[in-house]
């Protein structure tokens, strides 16, 4: 569910984001992804969950920019 969407967040705050972490904020947004009841055939370990954008049309963002370091 969130390997995609997480290089998504990645990509646009230009920083790596924990697997982990990154899926459990997504998935207490309320509204904001629901499961599909399908799974994703992976080329190892157990298979991925699928999900597909849920009803919410309003939320507050599950990452946070992070604070660019003061250079000396």
């Amino acid at each position: 569910m969130s390997s995609d969407l997480r290089r998504v967040y990645e990509a646009i705050l230009g920083v790596s984001l924990n697997p982990q972490n990154f899926q459990r904020r997504i998935r207490d947004i309320k509204g904001f992804v629901v499961p599909t009841h399908e799974l994703k055939d992976g080329r190892q370990g157990r298979p991925a969950e699928l999900f597909r954008r849920g009803p919410a049309q309003i939320f507050d963002s599950p990452m946070l920019r992070p604070r660019q370091r003061q250079r000396a």
